[in-house]
C-alpha cells in the first residue's frame, strides 16, 4: 500500500488513495505549472528552443503523466506507472528525445509533489533510476492495449 501523509490529518496519519487521487486531480493545473517551471530550471535549453505549441504540448503531456501516477496510486499498482513510462520512453526515443529529458521530467514531478505524497515520489524515483526504460513484455502488452484503444475495440 502507498504510504501517503495528509497535512490535514493528525500527524503521521495515512492519506487514503482516494484523497491522493482527489488532491492530484484537484490541483492538476497548479502542479503542471510548477512541474514545468522546475523542468525549465533543470533544462533551460529546452525552454529556449520550445515554441508556444511545444510548451502547450509539454503541459498536456505532463498532465497525462500525473494522470498515470494518480491511477497507479489509486489502484495500488506501481506497474501501471512504470509500464506507462516504458511505453513513453519508446515513443520519445523514436522521436529523437533522449532518456535524460524523461529523467529530469520525473525529477521535476517528484520535487514538485508535496511531502505527503512521499510514496508517489519513491515510485517516480524508482522509474527515473531505471536507465534502460525497457521491458519488452510490458511494451508488447502496452502496445496491444493502445492499439485496442485507438481502434475502439475492447
Amino acid at each position: 500500500m502507498f504510504n501517503i501523509y495528509n497535512r490535514n490529518l493528525k500527524r503521521g496519519a495515512l492519506m487514503s488513495r482516494i484523497e491522493i487521487k482527489e488532491y492530484i486531480l484537484n490541483n492538476r493545473e497548479s502542479l503542471v505549472e510548477k512541474i514545468m517551471a522546475r523542468q525549465w530550471r533543470l533544462m533551460p535549453e529546452l525552454k529556449e528552443k520550445y515554441n508556444t505549441a511545444m510548451v502547450e504540448k509539454t503541459k498536456s503531456d505532463t498532465s497525462y503523466n500525473l494522470n498515470y501516477l494518480t491511477q497507479a496510486v489509486f489502484i495500488d499498482e506501481k506497474s501501471t506507472f512504470s509500464n506507462y513510462y516504458n511505453w513513453l520512453y519508446t515513443v520519445l526515443k523514436e522521436r529523437g528525445i533522449g532518456i535524460d529529458v524523461l529523467k529530469k521530467h520525473l525529477l521535476a514531478i517528484s520535487a514538485t509533489l508535496p511531502t505527503q505524497l512521499e510514496e508517489s515520489k519513491s515510485l517516480i524515483n524508482a522509474v527515473r533510476e531505471n536507465n534502460k526504460f525497457t521491458n519488452l513484455k510490458i511494451m508488447v502488452g502496452g502496445r496491444l492495449f493502445l492499439e485496442k484503444v485507438i481502434s475502439g475495440r475492447k
